[in-house]
């Protein structure tokens, strides 16, 4: 049975709309801790900075899913803080009990971290190439290694914004053994072609816990995730379909945020 969702079933409160001032810290409501760490890699990229926000009231003796949440093209590891609010829409929710306490790990998503982020676009996209297997021998290891997160595909997530969002499908459609949680928002340079090669035999589709597709009605990139709404349908991928107002911007990608936490590992 596939899964398609309207406004109305987005998640969170009934209409899918969170509270006003959502993004902004509330009274009363703890704090998580953010950390910057650097990952060194034995690839060719040599190092790579990482954001991680621990949850309020962290336990080193506890052992915590994971949300791997990537950046789009022209950010970096910090987009998700300066730009998406992450640490008072988290630090809120986990005030009023709704999301399950995890640890966040926001990387540079660029395969190649030497290109600056005022390069020419083209050099942008061709930046971003790359960073899937980064990830998996690298990044993953390393968090697992210093943080106590649980380390199987059911507690473990991934998300993006934009092209993170289309690093985030790639990855996790080749590797669904390593991810039981997808979060895809205006997806943008989506590979179509990994999504049908996974297609290709009903054994072969991927199927995850969650895997939730949002856009909205005045994206421009709209067209593109609807094209991969209907690619997954076709494919019978089991998924959400998520088309809200707004456009391709981070007012939107908060709320994505706000609604699609409190999603995860329950």
């Amino acid at each position: 049975m596939l899964v398609s969702c309207v406004p109305a079933c987005a998640g969170g409160r009934e209409d899918g709309v969170p509270p006003r001032e959502f993004d902004r810290w509330r009274d009363g409501a703890g704090h998580g801790r953010l950390v910057a760490e650097e990952c060194t890699a034995r690839g060719w990229s040599g190092k790579r900075s990482l954001m991680i926000y621990y949850p309020p009231g962290y336990l080193p003796s506890i052992r915590y899913p994971v949300l791997y949440l990537l950046h789009g093209m022209g950010d970096d590891e910090t987009a998700w803080t300066r730009k998406g609010a992450l640490e008072p829409i988290l630090d809120n929710l986990y005030a009023e009990g709704r999301v399950v306490p995890m640890v966040v790990v926001m990387p540079n998503a660029r395969g190649s971290t030497d290109v600056p982020l005022d390069a020419p676009w083209e050099a942008q996209a061709a930046a971003l190439s790359g960073f899937g297997s980064e990830l998996l021998k690298w990044v993953i290891p390393f968090v697992e290694s210093r943080i106590p997160v649980l380390s199987d595909r059911e507690h473990r997530a991934i998300a993006g914004v934009a092209r993170g969002a289309g690093q985030a499908l790639s990855i996790s459609m080749e590797h669904p053994d390593q991810f039981g949680w997808v979060g895809l928002f205006s997806p943008a340079g989506v590979g179509l072609d990994a999504v049908r090669m996974t297609g290709q035999s009903a054994p072969s589709v991927p199927q995850f816990r969650l895997l939730t597709l949002h856009s909205s009605e005045t994206d421009s990139l709209v067209d593109v995730a609807r094209a991969l709404h209907a690619t997954l349908e076709s494919r019978r991928v089991l998924h959400e379909w998520h088309l809200s107002s707004g456009g391709h911007s981070w007012g939107v990608w908060k709320r994505d945020l706000y609604l699609v936490s409190q999603r995860l590992f329950r």
